[in-house]
């Protein structure tokens, strides 16, 4: 629940914290090309770690809800961006070029997963009936803390190999380090819209969205004038076929919304003072989204289920 109900302050707060993602976008690069060249400044782990809490706690700052439990739900809201933030801090500040894997980590992984539990205990308080098992993939959040640093460097192996060595190359064959420079900017950018779409990060979607319309009319007058009443009663069904959701909080999002095509079926029917008209409504619309973490599993992913499904003999 937002502390402050100004839309201005709002307003301030949001786009505070689309800097703050912004910044902890360029610091999670930074990060990324120091594990790819094995030398990253120590400070950038505690740039990284204060850009997770701008972009944790700006745009929704919490305040204690009516009833029992909101002490608990609060305190769990605070410790989770706390503990995202120390674990971010910790992975770029302390050895950050080591490349085992990291207990403390995964001991952040196992604080962030009991929030979860501190979170349904004040529910719990609040009247509800929470469900008291373990969050779903809580094994899997410890699992890729513990391996964060070594999954680092493989990410970061990923990103920069192909652009650094492109790179390499031109200036190998003696050209002017200017030229270099734009190899290197063009090889980057075809290599991030590759990496963007096969993570999912980058995805384009045809929504679809049909519009159910009922309008009823009745005219009434005294014989010298008259007056007709309308009334519309409409229903929105979205019928996009989207890849399913990660449910990731999305550091960065960025969306485009293409041309909107539109075609509309209508009949009604009526007598005298009173009539009744339906119409369906078709809207297409192409919208692109970047996001990251991805808002949904990538597009290929459905050709991975349908293999381990062939392996496992679920043939239907």
């Amino acid at each position: 629940m937002a502390l402050i109900d100004s839309p201005r302050l709002g307003w301030l707060l949001r786009r505070f914290g689309m800097l703050g993602s912004f910044a902890q976008l360029g610091f999670l690069a930074m990060l990324l090309y120091g594990r790819f060249r094995g030398s990253t400044p120590d400070w950038l782990g505690i740039a990284l770690g204060a850009g997770v809490l701008v972009w944790w706690f700006a745009p929704v700052p919490m305040r204690r809800p009516p009833g029992g439990g909101g002490v608990q739900l609060v305190v769990a809201h605070y410790l989770r961006g706390l503990l995202i933030a120390g674990a971010a801090g910790w992975l770029g500040s302390v050895r950050p070029d080591v490349v085992r894997p990291d207990p403390v980590l995964a001991a952040f992984g196992v604080l962030l997963v009991a929030t979860f539990a501190l979170s349904r205990y004040g529910r719990f308080l609040a009247g509800e009936s929470p469900n008291w098992s373990m969050p779903p993939g809580w094994a899997g959040y410890v699992l890729l803390a513990f391996l964060a640093r070594p999954l680092t460097r493989v990410a970061a192996v990923i990103v920069f190999w192909v652009p650094v060595h492109g790179f390499r190359l031109v200036r190998g064959w003696g050209a002017p380090f200017w030229l270099a420079v734009v190899a290197l900017v063009c090889v980057g950018l075809v290599w991030t819209v590759v990496l963007s779409v096969a993570s999912g990060v980058y995805q384009v979607h045809a929504v679809a969205i049909r519009r159910d319309t009922t309008a009823h009319s009745t005219t009434y007058g005294d014989g010298s004038s008259w007056h007709t009443e309308t009334t519309e009663e409409y229903t929105d069904t979205d019928l996009t076929v989207r890849p399913p959701a990660t449910g990731l909080q999305p550091l960065v999002w960025l969306r485009w919304a293409g041309v909107l095509h539109e075609s509309t079926d209508s009949w009604g029917s009526g007598s005298g003072a009173w009539g009744t008209s339906h119409s369906v409504t078709y809207a297409h619309q192409r919208v692109q989204l970047w996001q990251l973490p991805p808002a949904h599993l990538p597009l290929w992913w459905p050709l991975v289920a349908q293999g381990i499904g062939w392996l496992r003999g679920d043939r239907v």
